[in-house]
């Protein structure tokens, strides 16, 4: 086996610990990363990972030595927010700018054709990525990542919806809604547009039904129109809206109902998933041997307890009783209804 360069080896042991959610020792790095899978003698393959160690941390690359975390691992860790730059923001005067730059880029304009192109794939390269549960509709409009459709009409609507939040248009459109299984006329102040699990979402006020909502792209029935094409802005984004208050929240936590605490058990097979991706209405509070108890805020029941059965004998609902016996409620039920009749 060829030995590979200092540059290559140290770039393959930052992606193999920035890609791990938990601290890897030094057992597992041995023979699995590229560069520490030689047939070098044990003492010579320490040495070079301890060089290599110093350059890192010489470097700035937060790399740490965890003795021991909550969850009972010990190892080597990348923390990713130390190590990826800050968010960037972009105005939405500067979108409007760039986006304009984007469809020129695509026309008919000469020599100023490479350079427009040249220039955005520099944005590109230097715009964060992947996109969160708070990407703007102008971020994903920038990285040229557009939703994809088979429906022509699902992508005209959400250019559509991305104009009406700049230039703030009221909107009107059909929406389907699944709880009541009925479509319904609505009309919108649009506040902002996201991106999440796989689908595109609106949150604005719904004047239908006088408070904010989010509505799912793929849901609107029919095309999106403008109420007035005309004319100014009709309304103002109030100072206090977070777009990430409304999109990217578990399907648990949409209804504006009251706020019931629950406590769900995890096994260590899937506590170390939870506690990094819990709310900040949320708390986790792990154990030595990796399990943990996860503390919610729950609005809508029945997503919650379609949540909680995803993960089968890895969860328990510890509290409240009323909820507890509901879930078992609901596994009997599906057991009934795959129960073969004698």
């Amino acid at each position: 086996m060829a030995r590979i360069s200092k540059t290559e080896r140290t770039l393959n042991l930052i992606s193999f610990l920035l890609k791990s959610p938990v601290p890897v020792p030094w057992s597992e790095i041995k023979g699995k990363v590229v560069g520490y899978d030689d047939k070098a003698d044990t003492a010579t393959m320490e040495r070079r990972f301890e060089r290599d160690k110093e350059f890192l941390r010489a470097l700035g690359i937060p790399l740490e030595y965890i003795p021991l975390d909550k969850f009972g691992n010990t190892g080597y860790f990348i923390e990713k927010a130390d190590y990826y730059l800050p968010k960037v923001r972009i105005a939405p005067e500067d979108v409007a700018a760039i986006d304009l730059v984007s469809r020129m880029s695509l026309g008919n304009v000469g020599p100023l054709r490479e350079a427009l192109q040249s220039a955005l794939q520099k944005l590109q390269i230097d715009f964060p990525a992947p996109f969160g549960i708070d990407a703007e509709a102008e971020e994903r409009k920038i990285k040229n990542q557009s939703v994809q459709t088979s429906d022509p009409e699902g992508s005209e609507n959400l250019d559509l919806l991305f104009d009406a939040v700049l230039n703030a248009k009221r909107v009107r459109f059909r929406y389907y809604t699944m709880g009541r299984d009925a479509t319904s006329e609505r009309e919108v102040e649009p506040y902002g547009l996201g991106f999440t699990r796989g689908a595109w979402y609106l949150a604005g006020r719904c004047l239908t039904r006088k408070d904010i909502r989010v509505f799912r792209i793929a849901r609107i029935r029919g095309p999106v129109h403008f109420v007035h094409p005309d004319g100014e802005q009709e309304f103002q984004i109030p100072a206090d809206f977070r777009l990430s208050n409304h999109i990217g929240k578990p399907a648990w936590q949409l209804d504006s109902g009251e706020a019931v605490e629950v406590q769900v058990r995890l096994d260590s097979h899937i506590a170390w998933m939870a506690a990094r991706s819990i709310g900040t209405a949320d708390s986790f509070e792990g154990a030595h041997d990796g399990s943990g108890v996860l503390t919610l805020r729950v609005t809508a029941v029945e997503p919650f307890i379609r949540w909680v059965l995803s993960f089968a004998h890895h969860a328990t609902v510890l509290s409240p009783p009323w909820l507890r016996k509901r879930l078992c409620e609901t596994v009997g039920g599906v057991a009934e209804m795959y129960t073969p009749s004698s």
